[in-house]
């Protein structure tokens, strides 16, 4: 369940080399969909990351897989270690 409050971006890595921070998106859904617009966009190029930061400012990076892209954002984004 998304926490109340909490912010939504997208982590973009050019290149795997320059980091850019998109958002905030008023919710993950919004999130998402750019994620995906980017991917269609871009390609496979560049490092793209769902990032949320909580009510007290911590921030929790989570990959997108594959899947996500392939089929329609079904999946939601999964938590890195």
């Amino acid at each position: 369940m998304p926490e109340k409050n909490a912010e939504y971006y997208v982590l973009v890595v050019w290149n795997d080399i320059s980091p850019d921070l998109l958002g905030p998106f008023p919710d993950e859904r919004q999130r998402d969909a750019r994620a995906r617009q980017l991917k269609a966009e871009y390609g496979d190029e560049h490092g793209i990351f769902a990032l949320e930061v909580d009510s007290e400012g911590r921030p929790t990076v989570s990959s997108y897989l594959a899947m996500f892209f392939e089929d329609g954002g079904e999946r939601k984004p999964e938590l890195s270690s």
